[in-house]
């Protein structure tokens, strides 16, 4: 009887194993005419999502060896990390997260066959705006890298100014990259190109899906692409219909939805063909490029955020309801070393050199000097060239944003830089910083009122000199817009009084304009 009821549990336990292991094998599998009803973008986006899950779970290294399982647990890490990383755009973790993607939908994506029931690689020509910036990008990086627009500028002239014919059948003139430019585009550089199409395969195939659906998973929509290019920054939400769904005017040309807006050579082009679809995905996008770091989610409460990000961008974001959409502003400081004579020894400039002599002296005698100018005049970059004349100084810096990166640029320099957070203001930095051995004192950007008495403070007592940058049009708008700024914190204090005291802190301007 013993000898039966044991028979009977190792039969039953021989089963279970083969179930399991049946299971195990079958558990990824699909039927071949399921597997081609189901090959769509969405379904592969499923798939990537599930299978990372069971990867980085811990339940399917129960039953390795010690070390099968150090292996798969530093892998785990690794991926682990790689993902963490990529939502902050970090190049080398996306492409950590590429490689895996591509290595899951392998399973799926067998054959070009397969891949061209995703994407229609057969017919490149007809398939939809975004899929053929991807396959341009992919095509054109393997030989410009990151600077593929750089590429299309000199090719193609996008900063030139077109007429574009509106809605309303009115031409206006325009910088501006449409869709039927990017046909152009695509035709000439893809298509018509026997090199490309030649060694365009299956491998390719792969890596566009791959992005696509990186961008849908972990990166920024439809402008993680972009977001990788070297430009000097972009912005979205701030042209374009807002009204169009309420009013059902589908077919119109320009909505908010298709607001992405790139500087090229301090030019802004609208990129008009690409879309983000809905309110809710630029919502998303604006909330993930804003994510690094802990500052705190984005709310109806405070929809205002200015962040920096791993490679030192700036990113502005607003939100509903203090905007009337959701809106992005990121701008790219490429971490370059520039100096004074790249910067002013151009075509257009005759006697560049007496700028260099006066900027030298200035920084010799210890003058205060501030960096005036509109916005993308180069006031940041001008600054960044003139820490050059400011060798063997110890350098403290006050930023909104980590946007000057001077350690970069100068590692052998005595510099540190701090911004303010929502606990500590300004004013707190500039008073610890009276304390920090002082040479040269900047100040990134004087755009609060709080920040002009204590950085005219910085300028008498704090350091032997000081400079920074302002908005300001023209040397009264700086001095009258200094004293205002001044009046406004500090009660009591008389205007005239105010300007005299800037005046006596302040003798130079170092002003850029547009030419």
């Amino acid at each position: 009887m013993a000898v039966q009821i044991l028979l009977t549990v190792v039969l039953f336990a021989i089963f279970a194993g083969c179930c399991f292991i049946f299971y195990r094998k079958r558990k990824n599998e699909v039927s071949d005419e399921i597997h081609l009803q189901l090959m769509t973008m969405d379904y592969l986006l499923e798939t990537v999502k599930r299978r990372i899950v069971e990867i980085t779970r811990d339940d399917e290294i129960i039953t390795a060896t010690n070390e099968a399982y150090r292996v798969r647990q530093a892998n785990k890490r690794r991926i682990d990390t790689a993902l963490t990383q990529a939502i902050d755009g970090i190049p080398q973790a996306r492409q950590i997260v590429i490689n895996l993607i591509i290595d899951i939908i392998k399973v799926e994506v067998k054959t070009e066959e397969d891949a061209c029931k995703v994407i229609d690689f057969r017919a490149m020509d007809y398939l939809p705006y975004q899929e053929k910036w991807e396959i341009l990008n992919v095509v054109l990086s393997k030989e410009y890298g990151t600077e593929v627009l750089d590429y299309i500028e000199d090719q193609y002239h996008l900063t030139e100014l077109r007429d574009i014919t509106m809605d309303d059948g009115v031409t206006r003139p325009k910088r501006e990259f449409t869709g039927m430019m990017l046909d152009e585009i695509f035709q000439n550089e893809v298509l018509n190109n026997h090199a490309v199409m030649s060694s365009f395969g299956y491998n390719d195939y792969l890596m566009v899906i791959a992005i696509i659906l990186f961008s849908k998973y972990k990166g920024f929509g439809v402008v993680d692409t972009l977001r990788q290019l070297k430009i000097d920054g972009f912005h979205f939400g701030t042209s374009g219909s807002v009204r169009y769904e309420i009013e059902g005017r589908w077919d119109a040309m320009y909505r908010a939805t298709n607001s992405v807006w790139v500087q090229i050579n301090a030019l802004w082009i609208h990129f008009s063909f690409i879309d983000f679809g809905s309110m809710n995905e630029m919502r998303r996008v604006t909330r993930q490029l804003t994510a690094y770091g802990n500052l705190g989610p984005m709310t109806e409460k405070n929809p205002l955020k200015v962040n920096d990000s791993p490679d030192g961008s700036r990113i502005t974001a607003i939100g509903t309801p203090v905007g009337e959409c959701w809106a992005c502003f990121v701008r790219k400081f490429n971490i370059s070393s520039p100096t004074l004579k790249a910067l002013l020894d151009k075509d257009y400039a005759s006697n560049w050199e007496l700028v260099v002599k006066l900027l030298y002296f200035m920084a010799k005698a210890e003058c205060n000097v501030p960096f005036t100018g509109q916005q993308n005049t180069g006031k940041t970059t001008m600054m960044k060239a003139f820490i050059e004349l400011c060798d063997l100084m110890n350098i403290r810096v006050l930023e909104m944003s980590f946007e000057l990166a001077l350690r970069e640029i100068y590692p052998w320099m005595d510099i540190f830089t701090a911004k303010p957070t929502q606990y500590i203001s300004n004013s707190e930095i500039q008073s610890i910083f009276k304390k920090s051995d002082a040479y040269l004192s900047m100040v990134g950007e004087v755009a609060e009122d709080q920040v002009v008495p204590n950085m005219i403070q910085f300028a008498i007592i704090a350091s032997a000199f000081t400079t920074f940058s302002h908005h300001a049009k023209d040397d009264y708008a700086l001095v009258n817009g200094l004293a205002n700024s001044w009046i406004t914190v500090q009660t009591g204090m008389d205007k005239s009084a105010a300007m005299s005291s800037i005046l006596d802190v302040i003798n130079f301007n170092c002003h850029l304009a547009f030419v």
